[in-house]
């Protein structure tokens, strides 16, 4: 074991910052949508894609410890079969971890989503992540045989422009998904009737999730490592983009569920008061009538004018933002 410097010490400090993010972002969405009995499907995702995301950065902290940053002459026998099993692991769940965190976004805005259309292209978008994950898992354990060789040398080992030709293939399907998915909320909330400050704030934080994609654009001029005689000094480069890219995109797909924290805040409550009338409210209406007449309606026919209770019983996280903003009844 090797105390990491460099590269290695700042993909270990990277890892654990955005581990520990990741996991006050998630524990609070999923505390918000508890407290509101709204937790959802993209909900189970986003904490499925949160535990492979931890085991990768699990392996990329160990693996900043056995070398994964030195260079080969610098390096021990141990440290470098330690190191590169480090990174294979790290693969294999960081590409897998992005599969069920799409999954939740792309949940999150069929929720929202009133057109046919739009539920057609949400619905191929994720196809192209789930096959981009698929098939790139599939190269990893396949470039060695026993996986084992992978880190022993004692086997066989596909040629390395293998693996490279599914990074970039990977690399390429990421940016895309992330893109279309960012511009996605733009496509879908500009036919909602809202006014028009709302509608940008919650499109800018829908729209969060193209900014991982630029770590994946970047750590594109990394993947050369693969074919690299001194590859196990190059993994660094491609594991801290990597986590980046995931963690960010972690975070950015759990920021709108925590939209009623706000409500919380004293300035919210203290704006709320000064900017509202006081007046007094119709009898609440029956829980049950209340679920089964809004339920039964599209998004767009609904109306927004129901009491707070019923608002936070229907449909998921993105359809609260929405409806939370919407001006009430009184």
């Amino acid at each position: 074991m090797t105390t990491p410097r460099d590269v290695g010490l700042a993909l270990a400090i990277i890892s654990s910052i955005l581990l520990i993010s990741a996991w006050v972002t998630v524990a609070l969405r999923v505390l918000v949508r508890r407290s509101i009995a709204a937790y959802g499907l993209d909900d189970t995702f986003m904490v499925g894609g949160l535990w492979l995301y931890t085991l990768a950065c699990v392996f990329c902290i160990l693996g900043s410890f056995n070398g994964l940053s030195a260079p080969k002459d610098m390096l021990a026998a141990y440290d470098n079969v330690q190191g590169r099993k480090c990174f294979l692991f790290f693969q294999i769940f960081y590409v897998s971890c992005t599969a069920p965190i799409k999954t939740s976004i792309c949940i999150a805005l069929l929720r929202i989503n009133t057109k046919r259309s739009n539920r057609s292209v949400l619905i191929a978008i994720l196809a192209v992540a789930i096959a981009s994950v698929g098939t790139t898992v599939v190269g990893i354990l396949i470039q060695a045989q026993p996986l084992s060789a992978f880190w022993t040398g004692k086997g066989k080992i596909t040629d390395p422009t293998l693996i490279l030709c599914f990074s970039y293939a990977f690399s390429a399907a990421s940016v895309t998904t992330d893109f279309s998915l960012g511009i996605m909320p733009i496509v879908i909330l500009r036919h909602l009737q809202m006014p028009s400050l709302i509608k940008v704030s919650l499109i800018f934080v829908l729209a969060l999730g193209i900014i991982p994609s630029l770590a994946t654009m970047v750590r594109l001029r990394f993947l050369t490592a693969y074919v690299q005689d001194d590859s196990i000094h190059g993994f660094a480069a491609i594991c801290i983009y990597s986590i980046v890219e995931a963690g960010l995109g972690i975070i950015a797909g759990s920021l709108p569920a925590l939209r009623p924290l706000l409500k919380t805040a004293p300035c919210s409550r203290s704006h709320a008061s000064k900017s509202a009338p006081s007046k007094p409210r119709e009898p609440s209406r029956g829980l049950l009538r209340r679920i089964t007449t809004g339920l039964s309606k599209p998004i767009s026919q609904r109306n927004t004018g129901e009491d707070p209770d019923f608002l936070d019983m229907i449909r998921g996280p993105a359809h609260d933002l929405i409806m939370d903003e919407a001006p009430r009844r009184v």
